[in-house]
């Protein structure tokens, strides 16, 4: 099925007029690097640029008070190793908060398994919702994790690299997407001119974009849009559904005014500009 705004605009959940700070999207980052700062950031900001309340960023203390000063807006908690060890994992877990959702891996690179794997099947137990980018995409912790309410967020490129296999056509696609999301219970989005979102079951595909969402940093801020959705009770597939569609909507509003000349702060703005439209209060 091809997504169009039509359709989206059925899922919207409307926000309860009397719900409190927190009770509409809590998200945690995980991720960051001595290179990669900006990745987590750009994640935190897409899910609040769509609404959410509240984003936690765990990240290596060596960037932690660089990301501070990038907004008032982040809560950031300095994580003692730039590896996920299996300490680090323990006070992730272990850390208080109302937290819905965790997007694992924007700016994650050269991880250990152990540590990653503890961390996304604790999460998994707690019946928390959980994204999976960037570096947390590796086949190894997909193995050993359960696929309860994970969403995997990737472009061709990395699917490719997960199945090991060359895809030459659309069907070759679309048949190994299905077989992958099937046989591990997960939803899984592989960006790209056409994204294409399942479940196993059913697939979607969203034709919203352009090609000047090459430009890095764009999936990062989709897996905060993501979350966000998951945040506020969405189902994965749907909250896939929506945010690639949310995502590409903006690009193409990027586009006409700025061109490929764009800086992700600006895709921020127009997608707060552009998300509004779908605000719903009851």
């Amino acid at each position: 099925m091809i997504i169009d705004e039509q359709y989206v605009k059925k899922l919207i959940i409307p926000r309860r007029s009397s719900s409190h700070k927190g009770e509409n999207g809590t998200i945690g980052i995980v991720g960051g690097s001595r290179l990669y700062h900006g990745a987590p950031v750009l994640s935190a900001m897409g899910a609040l640029r769509s609404g959410s309340d509240l984003a936690y960023l765990f990240v290596p203390e060596v960037i932690a008070t660089p990301i501070r000063s990038i907004s008032p807006d982040l809560i950031v908690y300095p994580l003692p190793d730039s590896k996920i060890t299996m300490g680090v994992a323990n006070k992730i877990l272990n850390f208080r908060s109302n937290i819905t959702t965790f997007v694992i891996g924007p700016g994650m690179v050269n991880q250990k398994m152990n540590g990653l794997i503890k961390l996304v099947s604790g999460l998994e137990k707690k019946n928390i919702n959980i994204i999976l980018d960037a570096g947390a995409i590796n086949q190894e912790l997909i193995d050993n994790i359960d696929g309860n309410n994970v969403v995997v967020t990737a472009h061709l490129g990395e699917f490719k690299k997960l199945i090991n296999k060359e895809l030459n056509n659309e069907n070759e696609i679309k048949n190994e997407l299905l077989d992958y999301a099937k046989n591990r219970n997960l939803i899984i989005v592989v960006k790209g001119e056409t994204d294409y979102i399942t479940d196993g079951n059913e697939l979607f595909i969203n034709k919203s974009g352009n090609s000047c969402m090459t430009k890095g940093g764009t999936g990062d801020i989709l897996a905060g849009v993501i979350a966000s959705q998951l945040s506020v009770g969405q189902k994965p597939l749907n909250a896939a559904i929506m945010g690639t569609y949310f995502m590409g909507k903006t690009g193409e509003l990027v586009y006409e005014k700025w061109g490929f000349q764009f800086m992700n702060t600006e895709l921020l703005s127009e997608l707060g500009s552009y998300l509004k439209k779908f605000n719903s209060i009851q």
